[in-house]
């Protein structure tokens, strides 16, 4: 079963990858999904992980399709289908994905009308959500949300920062004693959790046996890195809106990991729901540097 679902993923990865950039770069990108060393023992060993990275990868290809075509409902129904796929494994996936699909249809209704948005037209909104969000009631309201959901994230945090030595704390011990922060802390706290979701097992902090099988795969993901943020730039002159959705899902799951997890290894491990998408993107950028060569 855990080999036909890291198939689809596979396929799914292959063509998305297609649509945006064509066959050079589908082919290298599927090749080094295939072949990435976690994403193919996760696939053998956890059935949960390779079946929330096949549903996400599947909900990209049919949202990059729905944007694309003229008429999208079923291509909207199986983006609907994927997110239920994947609900019951991590509920805050779906909840990304189910944003992402509103997003989904107004840039698509956005191209049906050939409506244009600029720098301009994202000035507006941002001042109109920041004027609405500073009205008493609405501020009150936002307010007390933050604070139930930066309580949520901190304690889930500290439930990690405290189980072995794999865990790290993002917050000062003060924090964890109250089950809250103040902004300046919290911010700090969402970069240094941001480094972990993005970089770790760091290469020089190396101290498990199981640290050390990952290093390959670290150092080949920071040489990916430098070639993905090119390949984004190059997406988003191909394809504006499924790139920035795109980006949009990477990040909304990355900032999750940066704020709720811990732990190296679970870090680690929760990485590889954005791996196809930075491995397609760099994918991109390593073939246009080598064309330009």
């Amino acid at each position: 079963v855990n080999a036909f679902i890291f198939m689809a993923a596979f396929l799914f990865v292959f063509f998305a990858a297609r649509i945006l950039f064509g066959s050079p770069t589908a082919k290298l990108a599927s090749v080094i999904f295939a072949f990435f060393p976690s994403l193919f023992l996760w696939s053998a060993m956890i059935c949960i992980d390779i079946t929330i990275i096949a549903c996400v990868t599947a909900f990209i290809f049919f949202m990059v399709k729905f944007i694309r075509s003229r008429i999208g409902i079923a291509y909207l129904a199986l983006m609907l289908i994927s997110i239920l796929g994947g609900r019951s494994i991590r509920p805050y996936i779906a909840q990304i994905l189910t944003v992402l699909t509103a997003l989904a249809v107004l840039c698509r209704i956005a191209l049906s009308l050939k409506l244009k948005f600029t720098a301009k037209h994202a000035a507006i909104i941002l001042l109109a959500a920041f004027l609405v969000g500073m009205a008493p009631g609405v501020r009150q309201f936002l307010r007390s949300k933050i604070d139930k959901v930066t309580h949520q994230m901190i304690v889930s945090q500290a439930g990690f920062a405290v189980t072995d030595d794999s865990s790290y704390a993002i917050y000062p011990e003060r924090c964890y004693e109250a089950k809250a922060c103040a902004p300046a802390e919290f911010a700090v706290g969402y970069a240094r959790g941001m480094g972990y979701a993005l970089f770790s097992p760091f290469p020089w902090r190396i101290d498990s046996r199981l640290q050390l099988m990952a290093l390959p795969q670290v150092i080949m993901w920071y040489i990916m890195l430098p070639f993905a943020l090119y390949g984004l730039y190059l997406g988003y002159k191909r394809d504006k809106a499924s790139t920035a959705l795109i980006f949009i899902y990477c990040f909304s799951a990355l900032s999750v990991l940066a704020l709720a997890s811990g732990n190296v290894g679970a870090v680690f491990r929760h990485r590889d729901m954005v791996t196809p998408f930075v491995l397609i993107f760099a994918s991109a950028g390593i073939i246009k540097l080598r064309e330009i060569r």
